[in-house]
Protein backbone atom coordinates (compact mmCIF):
# COMPACT_ATOMS: atom_id res chain seq x y z
CA UNK A 1 0.00 0.00 0.00
CA UNK A 2 1.61 3.19 -1.19
CA UNK A 3 0.08 5.61 1.37
CA UNK A 4 0.37 3.58 4.61
CA UNK A 5 2.64 6.19 6.22
CA UNK A 6 -0.03 8.83 5.67
CA UNK A 7 -2.71 6.58 7.18
CA UNK A 8 -0.60 5.72 10.27
CA UNK A 9 0.23 9.39 10.78
CA UNK A 10 -3.39 10.52 10.62
CA UNK A 11 -4.60 7.70 12.94
CA UNK A 12 -1.87 8.57 15.46
CA UNK A 13 -2.92 12.20 15.54
CA UNK A 14 -6.60 11.25 16.00
CA UNK A 15 -5.74 8.89 18.88
CA UNK A 16 -3.57 11.56 20.49
CA UNK A 17 -6.38 14.13 20.32
CA UNK A 18 -8.83 11.59 21.80
CA UNK A 19 -6.48 10.90 24.75
CA UNK A 20 -6.04 14.53 25.77
CA UNK A 21 -8.53 14.13 28.69
CA UNK A 22 -6.50 11.16 30.00
CA UNK A 23 -3.31 13.14 30.22
CA UNK A 24 -0.91 15.25 28.23
CA UNK A 25 1.66 12.45 28.09
CA UNK A 26 -0.56 10.16 26.02
CA UNK A 27 -1.41 12.97 23.66
CA UNK A 28 2.22 13.96 23.21
CA UNK A 29 3.26 10.36 22.49
CA UNK A 30 0.73 9.79 19.71
CA UNK A 31 1.15 13.34 18.41
CA UNK A 32 4.90 12.88 17.90
CA UNK A 33 4.35 9.51 16.18
CA UNK A 34 1.69 11.00 13.88
CA UNK A 35 3.83 13.99 12.88
CA UNK A 36 6.83 11.72 12.25
CA UNK A 37 4.86 9.43 9.90
CA UNK A 38 3.32 12.40 8.08
CA UNK A 39 6.72 14.01 7.65
CA UNK A 40 8.09 10.69 6.38
CA UNK A 41 5.27 10.42 3.86
CA UNK A 42 5.45 13.92 2.40
CA UNK A 43 9.24 14.05 2.30
CA UNK A 44 9.49 10.78 0.35
CA UNK A 45 10.31 11.38 -3.32
CA UNK A 46 7.73 9.85 -5.59
CA UNK A 47 9.00 7.49 -8.17
CA UNK A 48 9.35 9.18 -11.49
CA UNK A 49 6.76 8.01 -13.93
CA UNK A 50 8.26 6.05 -16.71
CA UNK A 51 7.65 7.83 -19.98
CA UNK A 52 7.89 5.83 -23.09
CA UNK A 53 9.66 8.00 -25.61
CA UNK A 54 8.95 7.37 -29.18
CA UNK A 55 12.07 8.31 -31.10
CA UNK A 56 11.37 9.24 -34.64
CA UNK A 57 14.34 9.56 -36.89
CA UNK A 58 14.18 12.68 -38.93
CA UNK A 59 13.82 12.01 -42.58
CA UNK A 60 16.86 13.17 -44.48
CA UNK A 61 16.32 16.76 -45.56
CA UNK A 62 16.80 17.79 -49.10
CA UNK A 63 20.25 19.27 -49.45
CA UNK A 64 21.65 21.50 -52.11
CA UNK A 65 23.13 19.28 -54.78
CA UNK A 66 26.88 19.16 -54.70
CA UNK A 67 28.33 20.07 -58.05
CA UNK A 68 30.10 17.22 -59.71
CA UNK A 69 33.58 17.90 -61.03
CA UNK A 70 33.02 18.80 -64.68
CA UNK A 71 35.48 18.27 -67.48
CA UNK A 72 38.45 20.48 -66.76
CA UNK A 73 38.56 23.41 -69.19
CA UNK A 74 41.74 23.38 -71.28
CA UNK A 75 44.23 26.13 -70.62
CA UNK A 76 44.16 27.15 -74.27
CA UNK A 77 41.83 26.77 -77.26
CA UNK A 78 43.01 27.75 -80.74
CA UNK A 79 45.66 30.05 -79.31
CA UNK A 80 43.14 31.70 -76.98
CA UNK A 81 43.67 31.55 -73.21
CA UNK A 82 41.24 31.50 -70.29
CA UNK A 83 39.99 34.99 -69.47
CA UNK A 84 36.87 34.50 -67.30
CA UNK A 85 35.40 31.51 -65.48
CA UNK A 86 32.03 31.19 -63.76
CA UNK A 87 30.36 28.39 -61.83
CA UNK A 88 26.80 27.65 -60.66
CA UNK A 89 25.30 29.29 -63.73
CA UNK A 90 21.62 28.33 -63.81
CA UNK A 91 19.94 26.97 -66.93
CA UNK A 92 16.41 28.41 -67.20
CA UNK A 93 13.31 27.69 -69.27
CA UNK A 94 13.45 23.89 -68.99
CA UNK A 95 9.74 23.76 -68.12
CA UNK A 96 8.83 25.23 -71.49
CA UNK A 97 10.66 22.66 -73.61
CA UNK A 98 8.42 20.48 -75.75
CA UNK A 99 11.09 17.80 -75.96
CA UNK A 100 12.83 17.10 -72.64
CA UNK A 101 14.85 14.14 -73.83
CA UNK A 102 18.04 16.14 -73.48
CA UNK A 103 17.22 17.18 -69.92
CA UNK A 104 16.36 13.59 -68.97
CA UNK A 105 19.66 12.36 -70.40
CA UNK A 106 21.80 15.14 -68.90
CA UNK A 107 24.66 14.01 -66.67
CA UNK A 108 27.03 15.91 -64.45
CA UNK A 109 30.30 16.61 -66.20
CA UNK A 110 28.89 16.49 -69.74
CA UNK A 111 30.08 19.14 -72.19
CA UNK A 112 27.41 21.47 -73.56
CA UNK A 113 27.38 24.15 -76.23
CA UNK A 114 26.06 27.71 -76.09
CA UNK A 115 24.30 28.87 -79.25
CA UNK A 116 22.63 32.08 -80.36
CA UNK A 117 18.98 31.27 -81.04
CA UNK A 118 18.30 33.79 -83.80
CA UNK A 119 14.62 32.96 -84.26
CA UNK A 120 13.66 33.42 -80.59
CA UNK A 121 10.61 35.70 -80.57
CA UNK A 122 11.09 36.80 -76.97
CA UNK A 123 14.80 37.65 -77.00
CA UNK A 124 16.75 38.43 -80.14
CA UNK A 125 20.01 37.76 -78.30
CA UNK A 126 18.82 34.52 -76.65
CA UNK A 127 21.56 32.02 -75.84
CA UNK A 128 20.42 28.39 -75.80
CA UNK A 129 22.17 25.55 -74.02
CA UNK A 130 22.37 22.35 -76.09
CA UNK A 131 23.96 18.98 -75.44
CA UNK A 132 26.39 17.07 -77.62
CA UNK A 133 23.51 15.63 -79.66
CA UNK A 134 22.05 19.06 -80.38
CA UNK A 135 19.14 18.66 -77.95
CA UNK A 136 18.09 21.84 -76.19
CA UNK A 137 18.44 21.90 -72.40
CA UNK A 138 17.26 25.46 -71.79
CA UNK A 139 18.70 28.96 -71.88
CA UNK A 140 21.01 31.34 -70.08
CA UNK A 141 18.86 33.78 -68.12
CA UNK A 142 17.63 36.76 -70.13
CA UNK A 143 19.11 40.02 -68.87
CA UNK A 144 22.01 38.35 -67.05
CA UNK A 145 25.50 39.65 -67.66
CA UNK A 146 26.81 36.15 -68.31
CA UNK A 147 24.24 35.70 -71.07
CA UNK A 148 25.30 39.02 -72.59
CA UNK A 149 28.94 37.95 -72.41
CA UNK A 150 28.13 34.62 -74.06
CA UNK A 151 26.26 36.40 -76.85
CA UNK A 152 29.25 38.70 -77.48
CA UNK A 153 31.69 35.77 -77.48
CA UNK A 154 29.50 33.80 -79.88
CA UNK A 155 29.22 36.81 -82.20
CA UNK A 156 33.02 37.16 -82.25
CA UNK A 157 33.43 33.39 -82.62
CA UNK A 158 35.75 33.34 -79.61
CA UNK A 159 35.97 30.01 -77.75
CA UNK A 160 33.65 29.16 -74.85
CA UNK A 161 33.94 26.00 -72.76
CA UNK A 162 30.80 24.96 -70.84
CA UNK A 163 29.95 21.82 -68.86
CA UNK A 164 27.20 20.62 -66.54
CA UNK A 165 28.07 20.76 -62.85
CA UNK A 166 24.58 19.89 -61.58
CA UNK A 167 22.15 17.71 -63.55
CA UNK A 168 18.72 17.08 -62.02
CA UNK A 169 15.28 16.97 -63.68
CA UNK A 170 14.43 20.44 -62.37
CA UNK A 171 17.90 21.89 -61.83
CA UNK A 172 20.73 22.25 -64.33
CA UNK A 173 23.83 24.30 -63.58
CA UNK A 174 26.89 25.05 -65.68
CA UNK A 175 30.47 26.08 -65.38
CA UNK A 176 31.44 28.44 -68.19
CA UNK A 177 34.93 29.53 -69.24
CA UNK A 178 35.46 32.33 -71.75
CA UNK A 179 38.65 32.49 -73.81
CA UNK A 180 40.43 35.47 -75.32
CA UNK A 181 43.66 36.62 -76.85
CA UNK A 182 46.75 36.40 -74.62
CA UNK A 183 47.59 39.71 -73.00
CA UNK A 184 50.76 40.88 -74.68
CA UNK A 185 52.00 44.11 -73.14
CA UNK A 186 53.27 46.57 -75.78
CA UNK A 187 56.57 48.32 -75.34
CA UNK A 188 55.38 51.47 -73.58
CA UNK A 189 56.07 54.82 -75.18
CA UNK A 190 57.36 53.32 -78.44
CA UNK A 191 54.08 51.47 -79.00
CA UNK A 192 52.08 54.53 -77.95
CA UNK A 193 53.87 56.72 -80.52
CA UNK A 194 53.38 54.09 -83.19
CA UNK A 195 49.62 53.97 -82.59
CA UNK A 196 49.33 57.75 -82.51
CA UNK A 197 50.11 57.84 -86.21
CA UNK A 198 48.08 54.83 -87.29
CA UNK A 199 44.94 54.54 -85.11
CA UNK A 200 42.06 56.56 -83.74
CA UNK A 201 42.20 57.51 -80.07
CA UNK A 202 40.09 58.80 -77.23
CA UNK A 203 41.39 60.18 -73.91
CA UNK A 204 39.30 60.15 -70.73
CA UNK A 205 39.54 60.20 -66.95
CA UNK A 206 39.06 57.10 -64.84
CA UNK A 207 36.38 56.95 -62.15
CA UNK A 208 36.46 55.30 -58.74
CA UNK A 209 40.21 55.64 -58.23
CA UNK A 210 39.98 56.46 -54.52
CA UNK A 211 40.26 53.00 -52.97
CA UNK A 212 43.45 52.10 -51.13
CA UNK A 213 44.23 49.29 -53.57
CA UNK A 214 43.84 51.52 -56.60
CA UNK A 215 45.85 54.33 -55.05
CA UNK A 216 48.67 51.92 -54.26
CA UNK A 217 48.74 50.69 -57.85
CA UNK A 218 48.56 54.21 -59.30
CA UNK A 219 51.56 55.22 -57.21
CA UNK A 220 53.57 52.66 -59.17
CA UNK A 221 52.34 53.78 -62.60
CA UNK A 222 54.02 55.99 -65.17
CA UNK A 223 52.90 57.64 -68.35
CA UNK A 224 52.69 55.30 -71.36
CA UNK A 225 52.21 52.21 -69.20
CA UNK A 226 50.11 49.63 -71.06
CA UNK A 227 46.76 48.88 -69.39
CA UNK A 228 44.20 46.08 -69.40
CA UNK A 229 40.46 46.66 -69.62
CA UNK A 230 38.11 43.89 -68.47
CA UNK A 231 34.46 43.68 -67.55
CA UNK A 232 33.84 42.33 -64.03
CA UNK A 233 30.40 40.68 -63.97
CA UNK A 234 30.38 40.44 -60.16
CA UNK A 235 30.29 44.25 -59.73
CA UNK A 236 28.83 45.15 -63.13
CA UNK A 237 31.71 47.50 -63.94
CA UNK A 238 34.54 47.67 -66.46
CA UNK A 239 37.87 47.67 -64.63
CA UNK A 240 41.11 49.22 -65.85
CA UNK A 241 44.23 47.60 -64.41
CA UNK A 242 48.00 47.81 -64.58
CA UNK A 243 50.08 44.69 -64.14
CA UNK A 244 47.13 42.89 -62.52
CA UNK A 245 46.26 45.69 -60.09
CA UNK A 246 43.08 47.79 -60.61
CA UNK A 247 43.51 51.55 -61.01
CA UNK A 248 39.94 52.64 -61.77
CA UNK A 249 36.72 52.12 -63.73
CA UNK A 250 35.32 53.27 -67.04
CA UNK A 251 32.37 55.63 -66.79
CA UNK A 252 29.14 54.32 -68.29
CA UNK A 253 29.54 56.55 -71.35
CA UNK A 254 33.11 55.39 -71.97
CA UNK A 255 32.09 51.81 -71.28
CA UNK A 256 29.50 52.04 -74.05
CA UNK A 257 32.07 53.60 -76.38
CA UNK A 258 34.54 50.82 -75.56
CA UNK A 259 31.94 48.13 -76.24
CA UNK A 260 31.20 49.63 -79.65
CA UNK A 261 34.79 49.37 -80.88
CA UNK A 262 37.08 46.44 -81.55
CA UNK A 263 40.86 46.05 -81.68
CA UNK A 264 41.70 48.39 -78.82
CA UNK A 265 44.78 49.11 -76.76
CA UNK A 266 44.90 51.35 -73.69
CA UNK A 267 47.72 53.38 -72.19
CA UNK A 268 48.11 55.62 -69.18
CA UNK A 269 48.43 59.14 -70.58
CA UNK A 270 48.44 61.05 -67.28
CA UNK A 271 48.83 60.26 -63.60
CA UNK A 272 48.61 63.20 -61.22
CA UNK A 273 48.98 63.55 -57.47
CA UNK A 274 46.64 66.12 -55.92
CA UNK A 275 47.21 68.36 -52.91
CA UNK A 276 45.43 65.79 -50.77
CA UNK A 277 47.94 63.13 -51.83
CA UNK A 278 45.37 61.29 -53.93
CA UNK A 279 46.22 60.10 -57.42
CA UNK A 280 44.01 60.59 -60.47
CA UNK A 281 44.55 59.19 -63.93
CA UNK A 282 43.71 59.68 -67.57
CA UNK A 283 43.73 56.91 -70.12
CA UNK A 284 44.20 57.04 -73.88
CA UNK A 285 42.30 54.35 -75.74
CA UNK A 286 43.40 53.53 -79.27
CA UNK A 287 40.67 51.77 -81.22
CA UNK A 288 39.92 50.22 -84.61
CA UNK A 289 43.59 49.35 -84.87
CA UNK A 290 44.50 47.85 -88.20
CA UNK A 291 46.62 44.74 -88.07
Amino acid sequence: MRNWRLIVGVISLVIGLALIPDGFGYFAFYFVIGVAFLFWHFKRKPKAATVSKSVTKNAPTAQEPKPSPANTPPREINGMVQRYSYTQVNVVGMQYLQDKAGVDAAKQGNRVDLCHEKDNEYDETAVAVVDGSGRKLGYLAKGSKIKDMAYDWIARKDPIYAALTVAQPDNLQLSITFYGKPKCRPSGEERYRQLETSAKKKTFSLTGTGSEEMQDTLSLCSRFDSLDIDYDVSIDKTVVSFDGGPIGFLSKAIEQFYDEHDDTEAFLSEVNEGEDGKYSAKVTLFYDIEA
